[in-house]
């Protein structure tokens, strides 16, 4: 890939307010992880408030923010990628998760949410409204050794082969009550 290379973590979503990227890239700046040699990348389509996240992403040092890529892309951002960071603030499926950990990549993710459920201890989970917890969870990734990543992807990928299709649903259907909780009631006209 033009442009990546050394040591970089990686998010894969859409790019927008719903995958809190922004938080994400000032949580990066926060870390200093630019400064020690690190590099954010950033890809997927646009979604609702991209603006904010190409314009914060185009003022920070180290990020590289990417469009759509192909497969064999992404491919290679996994295999090379030093951690995967998604601390969404709303996830559906986690495609990208069960991707990063079916690539052997150690997730940052946000706490509370199915995605942990999913990942159990071997993620590193963060309040993702607090920049500086995205920060810490950052530099935690960064800081693991290859030991220590190594018994983390052994748990991961048992994480997924057991991870069955009636537990996926299950999660599912908590994650829909949870936005169902969430959703202002429908408009009725009245007569």
């Amino acid at each position: 890939m033009d442009g990546v290379e050394g040591l970089f973590l990686l998010t894969v979503g859409s790019i927008g307010r719903r995958k809190n990227q922004l938080a994400s890239i000032r949580a990066f700046a926060h870390a200093g992880l630019a400064d020690a040699g690190y590099r954010y990348v950033i890809c997927g389509s646009r979604e609702p408030g991209s603006e904010a996240v190409i314009a914060e992403a185009g003022q920070t040092p180290g990020v590289i923010l990417l469009p759509y890529v192909s497969d064999e892309q992404l491919r290679w951002l996994y295999a090379h990628a030093r951690g995967f960071v998604l601390v969404s603030l709303l996830e559906g499926f986690g495609v990208p998760v069960a991707e990063a950990m079916r690539n052997g990549l150690v997730p940052l993710i946000s706490a509370d949410s199915v995605l942990e459920e999913v990942a159990g201890p071997s993620a590193i989970a963060v309040d993702p409204h607090s920049v500086e917890a995205i920060a810490a969870g950052m530099i935690q990734l960064a800081e693991l050794r290859p030991d220590q990543i190594a018994a983390r992807r052994v748990d991961l990928e048992a994480r997924l082969d057991a991870f069955s299709m009636p537990t996926f649903v299950d999660a599912w259907r908590a994650f829909l009550r949870a936005e169902a909780e969430h959703r202002p009631p429908p408009l009725v006209a009245s007569r």
